[in-house]
C-alpha cells in the first residue's frame, strides 16, 4: 500500500508546485496590466503639470553642441627646431628633408597635436535655458477686465449708509481667490504672487492685496475719496489716516470699532501693520471680519476685541451729502506715454484735456492703444487714466461728470461726423454723446476712464435706410436697411449718399448733418416725419437731393429755418 502512495504523491507535489509556478506568472501579469493602465491614465496629467509658457525649450549644451577646432599653427609630422625661426626652417616636411640640411635639424623636434592644440567652440544656436518656476506661470489665466469684476458688484444695492456699502460690497467678494496659474515669482525664487482682480484694479495685479481689497471696496461702496484715501501699504495706509488732515485712525486699546470700520493688524509683531480687513460684525466682545488675502482667499475671520494682533482701526466716517460747490472744477491736460508701463513719453502731438472736479494732486495719464472698427475709420485711441500720487486710480464720485476733449492732427478739417467711443475690454464699442467744436476738438462727458477712440466716417458710398422695417444690426446694403440716422451716418463714407426707402419718424431730439440723403428708388413718402416730443435739427452742411417730400423748407426767418412735416415742424438753426 505505501509502496503505491508514494508515486501519487510525488506525482501530487509536482502538480502542485507547477501550479504555484501558473499562479504567481499569473499574478506577475496582473501586476504590469495594472501598472500600465494606471500610468497611461496619469500621463496626461503628468504631461499637463509640466505645460510651460516661457516660450524656451529646457536645453543644456553638451558634447555634441561644441566642434573641436585646431587652433595650432604647427603642422603634425613636421620638424620644427627649437630655433626654427632664427634658422629660416619653419614647417619643412620630413618627407622632403633633404640630406644637406640634416645637421640644421639635429636639435630638431616631430609636432604632434595635442588637447593644447585645439579649442572647443560652441556650433548649437539653442540657448541654455532650465525651467524655472516662473516658466510654468501662466500670463493668460484667470485675467479679468473692468466689466468682469464690476459684474461681481452689480447686484449689490447701494443705500448710502456707508457702513452697510462697504461690508455688502465685501460681501459680493467672499469665495474669491488669487490665481494659482497666473503667478509672478519674488526674487527668491520661491515665493509665488497670484493674480488678483484687486490689485489688477488697483495697478498691481502681483502684489500683496489686502489693502487693494479694502481700496476696492470702499471704491466700488462709493464713498469718496475725499472721505477715506486710499492705499495699498498697510503701513503706509495707517501713516496717512493719522495724519492730522485725515484723523481717522484710532489705536485698539483707545476704540471700539463699529461695522464698517477698517482694521489693521501687526501679525509680525514688529509694531507695523502687515495686513487688513474690513469689520463686518461686532458682538460679544468679537469682531467679525472679511478680509483680502487670507490664505490667499477672501473669507471672514474672527478676533477677540482684545486680541493683540490687531493694531488699530480706521474709522469709516458717515454718509457726507456730497456738493460739487466745495470742490473747484480742475483743467488737466494729460501727459502722453508710448505704452501703458508709462515710462517713457511720447512725442505724440495730440491734446487731451480733462475738465471736472479732480483732485489737484493727481496725475492725467494716456497712452496710445489700438482698436478694430469694421465700419468706421479708427482716427485715434487713448487708453486715459487718472492718478493718485500713490498710485491708486481716480474715478469720479457718484453723480458726477468728467469733460474729456481731444484735439489731434489725425482728424480732417471740418470733419462732422467724427463720435467718440467707449471701447470696453468685452463687448461692443459705447457711442459717446460727442460735441465738434468749431476748432475741430472733439469733447464728450463720462464718468469711468479706460480706452477710449475717436471714429470717422464709415466706408460706404451707398447706405439705405428704412425707419419702418430697417434695424440698425443690417448691413446697410439695398437689401438690408438700417433703421435710425445715426446707424446710417456711421455707415456712409465722406462722399457717400443715405438713401431713405421708408420714413424715419422722429421722436427725440435729432440732428442731420454733413452728409448727402435722397429717396431710395420706387419710394415716394416723406423722408421724415418728427413725432410729438421730437425734435430735428438740420445743418448747413446737409444735402437733400432727388425730391424730399414735406422736408423740402416752408419759408425761412433770419435765424431758423421751419420745415413741416405733416402736422409738426422742426427747427434748422
Amino acid at each position: 500500500m505505501r509502496n503505491k502512495m508514494l508515486p501519487q504523491a510525488e506525482r501530487y507535489i509536482k502538480k502542485r508546485s507547477r501550479f504555484k509556478l501558473w499562479h504567481k506568472i499569473v499574478g506577475i501579469l496582473g501586476c504590469v496590466v495594472v501598472f500600465c493602465t494606471t500610468y497611461a491614465l496619469i500621463l496626461p496629467a503628468i504631461t499637463q503639470e509640466k505645460v510651460t509658457y516661457c516660450g524656451m525649450e529646457e536645453h543644456v549644451h553638451g558634447p555634441e553642441c561644441y566642434e573641436r577646432r585646431l587652433i595650432c599653427s604647427c603642422c603634425e609630422n613636421v620638424k620644427t627646431p627649437d630655433n626654427s625661426e632664427e634658422l629660416g626652417l619653419t614647417n619643412v616636411n620630413i618627407d622632403n628633408d633633404e640630406e644637406g640640411l640634416t645637421q640644421l635639424y639635429d636639435q630638431a623636434r616631430v609636432h604632434v597635436h595635442t588637447d593644447e592644440c585645439y579649442e572647443e567652440v560652441l556650433i548649437c544656436k539653442k540657448p541654455e535655458h532650465k525651467h524655472t518656476l516662473a516658466c510654468f506661470s501662466n500670463p493668460k489665466a484667470d485675467i479679468e477686465s473692468r466689466e468682469v469684476w464690476e459684474r461681481t458688484v452689480a447686484g449689490v444695492k447701494l443705500t448710502k449708509v456707508w457702513a452697510d456699502d462697504i461690508v455688502a460690497i465685501a460681501e459680493s467678494q467672499l469665495g474669491y481667490e488669487e490665481s494659482s496659474a497666473n503667478y509672478a515669482v519674488m526674487e527668491d525664487g520661491k515665493t509665488m504672487k497670484g493674480y488678483t482682480r484687486y490689485g489688477a484694479w488697483y495697478g498691481s495685479p502681483y502684489a500683496d492685496w489686502c489693502a487693494m481689497f479694502v481700496s476696492f471696496c470702499l471704491d466700488y461702496a462709493k464713498i469718496p475719496i475725499t472721505s477715506v484715501p486710499r492705499n495699498a501699504s498697510c503701513n503706509l495706509w495707517v501713516d496717512t489716516l493719522s495724519n492730522a488732515n485725515w484723523n481717522l485712525y484710532q489705536k485698539a486699546d483707545e476704540y471700539t470699532p463699529l461695522k464698517g470700520d477698517i482694521v489693521f493688524f501687526d501679525f509680525n509683531g514688529n509694531e507695523s501693520s502687515d495686513h487688513v480687513g474690513i469689520v463686518a460684525e461686532v458682538k460679544d466682545e468679537k469682531i467679525k471680519t472679511i478680509e483680502g488675502n487670507s490664505a490667499n482667499k477672501v473669507r471672514y475671520e474672527t478676533y477677540t476685541l482684545d486680541d493683540k494682533r490687531i493694531l488699530g482701526y480706521a474709522v469709516l466716517p458717515e454718509y457726507e451729502e456730497y456738493e460739487s460747490t466745495k470742490l473747484a472744477e480742475l483743467t488737466k491736460t494729460a501727459v502722453i506715454y508710448t505704452d501703458e508701463s508709462y515710462e517713457t513719453l511720447s512725442d505724440d502731438t495730440t491734446t487731451i484735456t480733462l475738465v471736472g472736479i479732480i483732485p489737484e494732486e493727481a496725475e492725467v495719464r494716456a497712452y496710445p492703444t489700438t482698436v478694430e472698427s469694421n465700419e468706421r475709420e479708427v482716427i485715434c485711441s487713448y487708453d486715459i487714466s487718472i492718478f493718485m500720487p500713490d498710485g491708486s486710480l481716480y474715478e469720479p464720485a457718484e453723480g458726477e461728470k468728467i469733460n474729456v476733449s481731444i484735439q489731434t492732427a489725425e482728424m480732417d478739417e471740418g470733419a462732422s461726423n467724427v463720435e467718440a467711443f467707449y471701447f470696453p475690454d468685452e463687448g461692443e464699442p459705447v457711442p459717446m454723446d460727442t460735441f465738434i467744436d468749431e476748432a475741430g476738438v472733439v469733447s464728450f462727458d463720462t464718468d469711468h476712464f479706460s480706452n477710449y477712440a475717436l471714429l470717422g466716417s464709415g466706408t460706404m458710398e451707398a447706405v439705405y435706410l428704412n425707419g419702418a422695417t430697417g434695424n440698425d444690426n443690417n448691413s446697410g446694403a439695398s437689401g438690408s436697411p438700417v433703421k435710425t440716422f445715426a446707424k446710417a451716418l456711421s455707415l456712409v463714407s465722406q462722399t457717400g449718399t443715405i438713401y431713405i426707402s421708408g420714413t424715419v419718424t422722429i421722436s427725440n431730439t435729432q440732428t442731420w448733418s454733413g452728409v448727402k440723403v435722397q429717396r431710395a428708388s420706387g419710394f415716394n413718402g416723406p423722408l421724415a416725419t418728427v413725432a410729438n416730443g421730437g425734435s430735428l435739427t438740420v445743418s448747413e452742411g446737409l444735402t437733400m437731393n432727388g425730391g424730399c417730400g414735406t422736408l423740402s423748407p416752408a419759408y425761412t426767418y433770419p435765424d431758423y429755418i421751419v420745415t413741416t412735416y405733416a402736422d409738426n415742424s422742426a427747427k434748422a438753426h
